[in-house]
C-alpha cells in the first residue's frame, strides 16, 4: 500500500516572470518513476508559497499548482492531495506592525500560557496564506486552531493524519534563529498511535526556536510523527536515529524550490511509504539543465527502510537533572546572546577500538568509528568501555546518550565513580536510589526499579575515580551492571584494566574497549559550522556564513591550536568565544596571546585560583618556562630543578611556596608532575609563557641569542612555535623585523619567478601536458566535508621537526619558508595597527618575493636538460609498469606537467591566503603596482578569490588576454578560480564564465574536480 509524498517548500512566488511557475512538467515528470502501484499522492508544501504574502502572489501559487495537478494527471489516475503549512514569506508586514512588534516582544516570557486571543493578533499577518490555504484543501480539516491543522486520508482502511503547524505565527521581518515560540502544551493531548501513518508538516526546523520550550516541543513533534518535514534553510537532508536531536522519528528538511538569486538552484523531495510493511524512501531532486535528476544517496537511503518506532517516555525526568544534561557549561556563551544547550554545539567525537590489544599498522587500522552507535543501546552486543583524556568530553558524551535514549524510550541512570564508595548491596541500592531520585523524582523510584532490564540503560562516569581498591570495585561494577540490558563506563586515559582486574578479567571480556578520538579536521569543522551557525538569520546568505566559518578556522589555523592544544571541543570553544566575545572585538588589532591568555586563566579558575590571584601564578609560569628551557632535557626538569627555580624566583621575584606553587599548577593542568619530575602538561602552555617571557626580556643574557636561533630554525618545531607566541606578545615591530629578515635569506641566490612567456620557457612546455580541469557540480558543504577526510585519513602533521639539522635540506628550508610567510601574515592581520605603513608594505613584498624564490628553486631542476630528466624518469615507469616507450613517456609529461602546475599554484596560494585581510588589500595593490609581474598579479587575484565575493572577472579577463598561451600562468590560474567555486556559492554566469574561460590550452585529457587524484593543491588552502 503505497503513498507517495512531493515535498516541495519555499517557493518564494512573487510575480509573472519566476521562473518556477513554467517547471511545473518538470516537477511532475521526476515523479513517474515513483507512480507504479501508488494509492495515494500527497502534495506537502512547508512554507514560503509567497515571497512577501501578498494576494497577487498567492494567485500565482493557486495557478501553479493546478498547472502540477493537470501535469500529474497526465500521468495517472491516483488521488491527489494537496496540503501547505505557512513560512515566514507568507505573512504580510505590509501594513502598521507596531502593535504586534510590542506583543510578540513579551512571550518569551510565558511560552506555556500564551492565549488565544494573542494568537489570533499574531496570525492576523497570515489572513492571504489562509484563504489560500483552503483554497487547497476544500474538505475540513480533522482539527483547527490557528497553529495546528490535522487533516485525515483514509486509504484501504489505513488512517494518515498530516499536521500542519503554523511555526511562523510570530515571525518578523528579519527574524533571529532562536526567537521563535510553539505552544506545543496546548495540543500536548495528540497521541501517534491515533492513527496508522503521521506526517508533521512546519516551516522552521527545530534550531529556529528558543530556549524556552525548544527541548520540550522537539521532544513531543518527533514522538508524534512517523515523519516530520521542514524547509527555511533552503538546503535538503534526511536524518533518522542519527539526529540524534530527532529522537526515533524520520526528519526530512527540504531544499529551496524556487531560489530568487539563483535561477538554477531548485529542488524538492520524494517520499514513497509503503503503509502495509512500515517502510519508506526518501529520493530528494534537484534541477540540472532544466530536469530534474535524483541525487545521488549513501546505499542505505536508496532502499527502502523501516520507519522508526517510537515510544513517548512515560518517565519523565526532573527539570533539576534536565538542566544538567543540557547545560554545555556555565562559561560557555555565545556572542549572539541566544541561549546555548549542549545538544545545539555538541558533535560526537569518533572512537577507536581497543578491543582489539595488537599493533596496528596504518593499512590494517580500521576505520573510526561515530560514537552515535552508543545512541542505540539495544543493538549494542556488549557492555563498553570507553576510555578518554580530562578534556575528550566523557561527561558530556553520557549525557548526550542519556538524553537520546531517554527520548527513545529507554530509561538510563548516570552514576559518578567517584560515588560507588561501597560494595554492599545495601550500599549499592542507595548509590541507585539516589541517582533515581535525583534524575525520575521521588515518585517514580518504584516504577524505575520494577521496570524490564532490557529497558534499563547504566552510565558510569569517571569509573576510575571510585574510592573501592581494585577486587572490590569489580565486585561493585558486576553488581549494577547485573540488573541493566546494557552498561556503558567512562575512564581517564591512564586507566588499564590490569590494574584492577587481578584474577577475575573474565569480568570485562564482556565490554567493547574504546578510546575517544581527539576531534580530527571533519569533527573540528562541524563543531565551528554549529558554533557559527547560532544566531544567523535569513538576511544572511550560505556565502556569508561559509565566509565566518572560514574565518573562525583560520583563526584555528593561525593560532596552531590543533599543535599545541588537546585537540578536543573545549579549546576549540574557548578560542572562539575568546575572539567573537571576550578579548577583542577588532581581529585587526587582537593577538593569539589574548586567546591562550584565555586558556590560562580558564585553567587557574579551575585550579581554584581567584581573580586577584591569577597575575601572580602567571609570572611564575612565566620565569618557570624559561628556566625549563635553559635547564630541562625535552622540556622537562627534576623535582631537585623545581625546587631550585623556586628558590631563585623567590629571591630575584616573589617569595614562593613550592609546595602549593605545584599543587595549584596540578590543579590547572598547566604542568604535569610525577616521580620523574615537572613538565608543562600542553605545548600551548609552555609556549603562552615562553613567548611571554621573551618579550619581556629580550635584553636578558640567553634571550636574544635564542631569538636569534629560533629565526634561523624555522623548520624546528620549538622555534617556530616560540615565534609566534613571543610575537604576539611583543606588540612591536621588532619581531616582525626578524621574520621578514629570514624571508629575505631563503633560496637568496635566486631570482623571484616573474612567470613571463620568456622566463620558465622549459616549465611552460611540461606545465602544457597537465590535464584540463573540467568543473563538477558540488555543494562546498560536501566540498570541504571531503577535503577535510581526506586530511584526517592522511593524519597531516604540522611539517615541522624536533631538532635542527646540521644542513638544512630543501624541505626543510620549503617548511621554513612557508612558516615565516604564515607567521608573517598573521601578524599583518592580527596586530595591523602596530606596524608603520612602510613596514607593512615591506613585508607584504617580501612575502610575495619570498613566494616566487621558492617557486624559482622548484623549477630550476626542469629548466636545464629537461628532455634528459623525462627520458630517465620514463625508463623507470617502463620498468616498473607494462607500458610502452610512448606510454611511458606521456605518463612522464603528465605527471611532471600536474606538479609542476600545483608547485607554482600552491605558493601562490600560500601568499595570497595569509594575506586575506581585507585591511591588507591597499598594500597589496602597492606591491604589485611597484612591481607588475604576471606572478605577483597571480598572488593579488588569490587574495581576492579567499572570499565569497563576486569573481574578479575583470582582473582575470585582462590577464587571460595577456598570457592565454602561458601554461606557466593559465595552469595555477585556473586551479585558483576553480579551488574559489568549490569552496563557496558561485553565481551561475560567474560560474560560466569561468568554465568557458579555462575550457582552453592544456592536454585534451580532463581531470573532473573534486576527485582523489586531483591536484593536491585544492585541499591545502594556505598550507
Amino acid at each position: 500500500m503505497s503513498v507517495i509524498v512531493l515535498h516541495l517548500t519555499d517557493i518564494h512566488i512573487k510575480e509573472k516572470s519566476d521562473h518556477i511557475l513554467n517547471r511545473t512538467p518538470s516537477i511532475s515528470a521526476a515523479l513517474n518513476s515513483h507512480l507504479r502501484g501508488a494509492e495515494q499522492i500527497i502534495i506537502i508544501v512547508t512554507g514560503d508559497i509567497s515571497q512577501s504574502g501578498q494576494k497577487n502572489e498567492y494567485a500565482l501559487a493557486e495557478k501553479f499548482f493546478g498547472e502540477l495537478v493537470k501535469e500529474i494527471r497526465q500521468q495517472t489516475e491516483t488521488p491527489i492531495a494537496i496540503f501547505a503549512s505557512p513560512g515566514n514569506h507568507d505573512c504580510d508586514f505590509s501594513g502598521d506592525q507596531e502593535a504586534r512588534t510590542i506583543l510578540l516582544a513579551t512571550l518569551q516570557k510565558r511560552a506555556n500560557e500564551i492565549p488565544d486571543s494573542i494568537i489570533s493578533i499574531a496570525t492576523g499577518v497570515q489572513v492571504n496564506f489562509f484563504s489560500f490555504k483552503n483554497s487547497l484543501q476544500p474538505s475540513a480539516p480533522r482539527f483547527t486552531h490557528p497553529l495546528w491543522h490535522t487533516h485525515e486520508l483514509d486509504i484501504n482502511g489505513k488512517k494518515i493524519f498530516i499536521d500542519l503547524l503554523n511555526a511562523s505565527w510570530m515571525s518578523t521581518i528579519h527574524e533571529k534563529q532562536g526567537g521563535l515560540i510553539f505552544p506545543y502544551e496546548k495540543f500536548k493531548d495528540f497521541r501517534s498511535t491515533d492513527c496508522d501513518l503521521r506526517v508533521v508538516a512546519l516551516h522552521h526546523p527545530f534550531n529556529w526556536y528558543g530556549q524556552v520550550n525548544y527541548h520540550k516541543f522537539r521532544s513531543f513533534i518527533t514522538a508524534l510523527g512517523d515523519i516530520v518535514l521542514t524547509g527555511h534553510e533552503h538546503e535538503s537532508g534526511a536524518r533518522l536515529t542519527d539526529d540524534v536531536d530527532s529522537g526515533e522519528c524520520a526528519f526530512i528538511e527540504g531544499a529551496v524550490l524556487q531560489a530568487r538569486e539563483n535561477a538554477e538552484r531548485s529542488g524538492f523531495n520524494i517520499i514513497e511509504i509503503d503503509i502495509s510493511t512500515h517502510r519508506f524512501r526518501y529520493t530528494p531532486y534537484s534541477l540540472s539543465d532544466s530536469v530534474y535528476e535524483a541525487s545521488a544517496l549513501q546505499p542505505e537511503w536508496s532502499l527502502l527502510r523501516a520507519l522508526p518506532k517510537r515510544a513517548l517516555p512515560d518517565l519523565a525526568l526532573t527539570e533539576k537533572f534536565r538542566e544538567v544534561i543540557t547545560d554545555p557549561g556555565a562559561s560557555l556563551a555565545h556572542p549572539s546572546g541566544i541561549g546555548v544547550s549542549l545538544s545545539d554545539i555538541y558533535v560526537f567525537p569518533d572512537l577507536d577500538s581497543r578491543t582489539d590489544k595488537r599493533e596496528k599498522t596504518v593499512a590494517n587500522r580500521p576505520l573510526k568509528l561515530s560514537s552515535k552507535l552508543l545512541l542505540d543501546a539495544k543493538k549494542l552486543q556488549k557492555n563498553v568501555l570507553l576510555t578518554g583524556t580530562e578534556a575528550s568530553g566523557k561527561t558530556c558524551l553520557l549525557y548526550r546518550i542519556f538524553e537520546v535514549c531517554h527520548s527513545n524510550g529507554l530509561l538510563p541512570l548516570l552514576i559518578k565513580g567517584k560515588d560507588i564508595r561501597k560494595k554492599s548491596t545495601s550500599e549499592l541500592q542507595k548509590t541507585e536510589n539516589t541517582a533515581i531520585i535525583e534524575q525520575y523524582g521521588a515518585a517514580n523510584l518504584t516504577k524505575i526499579q520494577q521496570s524490564s532490564k532490557e529497558l534499563k540503560l547504566l552510565l558510569i562516569d569517571d569509573f576510575d575515580l571510585c574510592p573501592l581498591n581494585d577486587e572490590a570495585r569489580v565486585e561493585a561494577l558486576t553488581a549494577l551492571s547485573s540488573t541493566y540490558g546494557r552498561t556503558i563506563v567512562t575512564v581517564g586515559e591512564n586507566f588499564e584494566l590490569a590494574e584492577f582486574l587481578g584474577g577475575v578479567s573474565q569480568t570485562f571480556s564482556e565490554f567493547d574497549q574504546y578510546q575517544i578520538s581527539p576531534f580530527g579536521y571533519e569533527r573540528r569543522g562541524e563543531l565551528v559550522r554549529r558554533w557559527m551557525s547560532i544566531g544567523s538569520d535569513e538576511t544572511q546568505s550560505p556565502n556569508q556564513l561559509l565566509k565566518l566559518i572560514d574565518d573562525a578556522e583560520s583563526l584555528i589555523e593561525n593560532a596552531q591550536l590543533q599543535h599545541v592544544a588537546p585537540a578536543v571541543p573545549i579549546y576549540v570553544l574557548s578560542l572562539l568565544q575568546a575572539a567573537a566575545a571576550g578579548m577583542s572585538k577588532d581581529l585587526h588589532n587582537s593577538s593569539f596571546a589574548h586567546y591562550y591568555y584565555f586558556l590560562v586563566v580558564g585553567a587557574l579558575t579551575k585550579g581554584g585560583v581567584k581573580a586577584d590571584g591569577i597575575a601572580a601564578y602567571i609570572a611564575a609560569c612565566t620565569h618557570l618556562s624559561w628556566f625549563i628551557k635553559t635547564k630541562g632535557l625535552n622540556h622537562h626538569i627534576s623535582r631537585s630543578e623545581f625546587t631550585e627555580f623556586v628558590r631563585i624566583y623567590s629571591d630575584e621575584w616573589t617569595e614562593t611556596d613550592p609546595v602549593e606553587l605545584e599543587k595549584v599548577l596540578v590543579a590547572s593542568r598547566l604542568i604535569d608532575s610525577d616521580s620523574d619530575g615537572i613538565s608543562f602538561t600542553y605545548p600551548y602552555s609552555y609556549y603562552y609563557f615562553l613567548g611571554r617571557y621573551a618579550s619581556i626580556s629580550l635584553e636578558r643574557p640567553g634571550v636574544r641569542e635564542y631569538l636569534k636561533y629560533c629565526v634561523e630554525n624555522l623548520y624546528v618545531r620549538e622555534c617556530a612555535n616560540t615565534l609566534l607566541f613571543l610575537a604576539h606578545h611583543s606588540g612591536n615591530s621588532e619581531v616582525l623585523d626578524h621574520i621578514i629578515s629570514a624571508l629575505k635569506d631563503y633560496f637568496q641566490h635566486r631570482n623571484p619567478v616573474t612567470l613571463a612567456r620568456e622566463d620558465a620557457q622549459a616549465v611552460g612546455r611540461l606545465i602544457a601536458y597537465a590535464p584540463q580541469f573540467k568543473h563538477r557540480t558540488q555543494k562546498p558543504s560536501e566540498y570541504r566535508k571531503e577535503i577535510a577526510q581526506r586530511k584526517d585519513r592522511e593524519e597531516h602533521g604540522d611539517g615541522l621537526v624536533d631538532q635542527p639539522s646540521t644542513k638544512k635540506s630543501l624541505f626543510e628550508n620549503m617548511v621554513g619558508l612557508t612558516k615565516s610567510i604564515e607567521i608573517a601574515g598573521a601578524l599583518l592581520t592580527h596586530q595591523y595597527s602596530n606596524y608603520p605603513k612602510a613596514i607593512k608594505v615591506d613585508a607584504v613584498s617580501q612575502i610575495f618575493t619570498g613566494a616566487m624564490r621558492a617557486v624559482r628553486e622548484f623549477y630550476s631542476f626542469f629548466d636545464e636538460d629537461s628532455e634528459e630528466l623525462i627520458r630517465s624518469i620514463s625508463l623507470k615507469i617502463k620498468r616498473t609498469a607494462a607500458v610502452s616507450d610512448d606510454q611511458a613517456e606521456q605518463m612522464t609529461r603528465l605527471s611532471i606537467g600536474m606538479l609542476l602546475r600545483a608547485i607554482g599554484a600552491g605558493f601562490i596560494n600560500v601568499a595570497g591566503s595569509h594575506l586575506r585581510s581585507d585591511a591588507l588589500i591597499g598594500h597589496v595593490e602597492e606591491v604589485v603596482k611597484a612591481n607588475p609581474t604576471q606572478a605577483f598579479k597571480l598572488i593579488r587575484i588569490a587574495q581576492k578569490l579567499q572570499s565569497p565575493q563576486r569573481l574578479p572577472r575583470l582582473e582575470i579577463n585582462r590577464l587571460v588576454k595577456d598570457e592565454k598561451d602561458n601554461p606557466c600562468v593559465m595552469g595555477p590560474l585556473q586551479l585558483l578560480v576553480f579551488q574559489r567555486m568549490y569552496m563557496y556559492e558561485t553565481e551561475y554566469d560567474d560560474r560560466d564564465w569561468a568554465s568557458s574561460v579555462f575550457e582552453l590550452g592544456g592536454a585534451k585529457t580532463h581531470v573532473h574536480g573534486p576527485a582523489r587524484h586531483r591536484d593536491r593543491f585544492l585541499s591545502n588552502r594556505g598550507s
